[in-house]
């Protein structure tokens, strides 16, 4: 696991600010009805959690400084749904380097605001054709490339390579993976903060297990987890 450095924090930083000053504003563009009283709070967190959540008109997204560390080694990045994503639709190319990486994390995000806007997704359906349409949008119409000039102009003074490139070969491994697990297992997951989170496998999707957390305390009744951060737990280990 490579080490959280403060050039991390101010990449994940640059990231907010990105989806802030870039994307939020333009959101009306994307949205098939307006929310005029709608509000966005970005932070960094410290694990390798990344997602956006929406509470009535109020979204948060959340940046993972570890996540961040991680796409910045290729190997590693080569785990991530979002590097999947940029090689199987062709994004960048198909073969990111490091800040084509997090610029696609950035849109990625912020696609899935315009999801959770527009009621775009039910139960077990998120990464579904309507998200990748907004996805695409992004794309097309200049945004990911102006989020990935400002990554980059923030990143310069950091010591971070950009344009490392994710080498092909390590992107079979991270999809085969999802071989290790079935319905049933008990796993761990990573939570907030350095806490592990518990639960049993319910669905093995293609990128994702769908995980229902033990301790019934949660607002939310599922996970969905990308395989490489799930840690078995033996059934001798089973309470």
């Amino acid at each position: 696991m490579p080490p959280v450095l403060p050039a991390h924090q101010r990449i994940a930083a640059a990231m907010c600010a990105a989806t802030e000053d870039l994307l939020w504003p333009q959101r009306n563009r994307w949205l098939e009805r307006k929310l005029p009283d709608s509000a966005l709070r970005i932070r960094t967190g410290c694990g390798r959690a990344t997602y956006c959540q929406q509470q009535r008109h109020q979204f948060t997204i959340t940046f993972g400084v570890r996540m961040v560390s991680e796409k910045c080694v290729p190997d590693l990045a080569a785990q991530w749904l979002t590097t999947r994503e940029i090689h199987r639709y062709g994004y960048w190319g198909g073969l990111p380097a490091v800040g084509e990486l997090l610029a696609h994390t950035v849109c990625h995000e912020f696609a899935h605001l315009i999801q959770q806007a527009n009621r775009w997704w039910r139960r077990g359906s998120v990464h579904n054709a309507r998200f990748y349409e907004v996805l695409g949008k992004l794309y097309s119409e200049g945004a990911a490339h102006q989020v990935l000039v400002r990554l980059r102009e923030s990143a310069a003074c950091t010591g971070v390579d950009l344009n490392a490139t994710v080498p092909p070969q390590s992107l079979q491994p991270a999809l085969e993976l999802r071989d290790r697990f079935a319905p049933g297992d008990r796993v761990a997951f990573p939570g907030r903060g350095q806490r592990n989170w518990v639960g049993r496998i319910q669905r093995v999707n293609r990128c994702t297990a769908t995980v229902i957390p033990e301790d019934r305390r949660f607002q939310v009744t599922y996970f969905r987890v990308p395989f490489h951060l799930l840690q078995p737990i033996s059934a001798a280990s089973d309470d």
